[in-house]
């Protein structure tokens, strides 16, 4: 099982643990680079994510994200509250936390409670790869922290509003 069959096969849940200030996504580079210019996010950005989530929730699954932010956000975190949008509007539910209030800690996706995708990331934030595994015991406590975690933080959107332009 690899992260791309397990999008393809859950069945009810998939939920993000996303820690980084930054991520370095070939995909990204020109929206980025029009991010910083413009503060506008083009239309139409993510919309494979979008049309997957939208998917997804029309089949009645969940897919949670809590994103772990700077104080002050990162020019890329900035980018990415913006981006959220496309996920938001397909049926994501983006909650997000001050990442100093955490330790450090490995991004994963977590899919039906049962597997888990531990992220591997170069120090610049290129995605090398995930290690998929069945939850172990020793998991347990931690996804439940983390399942805590995003129950108690801020929409996206509580937190940082859509900027009307």
């Amino acid at each position: 099982m690899n992260l791309s069959d397990l999008f393809e096969v859950f069945e009810q849940s998939a939920f993000r643990l996303e820690s980084l200030a930054a991520y370095k996504v070939d995909e990204e580079t020109d929206a980025f680079r029009e991010f910083r210019d413009s503060g506008v996010i083009r239309p139409g950005f993510n919309h494979e994510w979008a049309a997957m989530v939208a998917d997804a929730v029309a089949a009645g699954k969940t897919m949670k994200r809590l994103r772990l932010l700077s104080s002050p956000l990162s020019e890329y975190e900035r980018f990415e509250v913006a981006a959220y949008e496309a996920g938001l509007a397909a049926g994501e539910h983006i909650r997000v936390a001050d990442r100093s209030e955490f330790r450090p800690v490995k991004d994963f996706w977590l899919f039906d409670e049962r597997w888990i995708a531990e992220m591997n990331y170069t120090d610049e934030g290129a995605f090398l790869g995930a290690d998929v595994r069945e939850v172990a015991d020793q998991d347990v406590d931690d996804l439940e922290a983390w399942r805590v975690a995003f129950e108690n933080a801020p929409e996206l959107r509580q937190r940082f509003p859509l900027e009307k332009r």
